[in-house]
């Protein structure tokens, strides 16, 4: 052998690989473990729920607008614009006007 030392590194490296493949896995005996899967699981399909929500939320109020436009008014105006607009925006816009 000529070097001696990687040869002896990577000996201890496959005895360590070979060390953690022994060790027993763990055990799904927590209780805890369960019921943090459980509510996981539950959060996932909140989520997916929601998005899917928000997506047809958007298709109705970008529908809402397009009527809006067709009308010949401005988008989002009357009671939607001032559920959006905040007073300082209010007042900006009265100003302009």
């Amino acid at each position: 052998m000529r070097r001696p030392l990687p040869w002896l590194l990577g000996g201890f490296a496959v005895l360590g690989f070979l060390r953690r493949r022994r060790e027993a896995p763990i055990t799904a005996g927590d209780p805890r473990a369960a019921e943090l899967r459980r509510k996981l699981a539950e959060s996932r399909s909140i989520v997916e729920e929601r998005d899917e929500f928000e997506a047809a939320e958007l298709a109705a109020a970008l529908e809402q607008q397009q009527i809006e436009l067709d009308r010949g008014g401005e988008p989002w105006s009357g009671n939607g614009l001032l559920r959006t607009v905040t007073p300082q925006q209010a007042y900006r816009m009265a100003k302009s006007r």
